[in-house]
């Protein structure tokens, strides 16, 4: 079984976001090392370059993502978090 196209799009997006806040998670040129493809072909399908990709990219691509969200750092982020330094909690985004 494998992601749909959207699906891995919808993820890399939210990873490229938890880069930029400063989470340490796998860079983007680690997933496609780790997915055995090119940097190019990574942005080409993060950006909806192509309107198809191989049904081998899709699945290389699904194992990289499973693989890396199993692992138990990638659980944490600092995209929210809860602020309790107040009368009230809040929610904060970013670092």
């Amino acid at each position: 079984m494998y992601f749909s196209i959207k699906y891995i799009q919808l993820w890399l997006k939210n990873h490229q976001k938890r880069l930029q806040f400063g989470d340490s998670i796998p860079s983007m040129t680690e997933i496609a090392s780790r997915a055995g493809i090119s940097r190019q072909t990574l942005y080409a399908v993060l950006n909806s370059e192509r309107t198809e990709f191989g049904q081998i990219t899709q699945i290389r691509l699904s194992r990289a993502i499973n693989q890396i969200s199993s692992e138990p750092s990638y659980q944490h982020s600092k995209m929210a978090r809860i602020d309790l330094s107040g009368s009230c909690p809040r929610i904060k985004f970013g670092v």
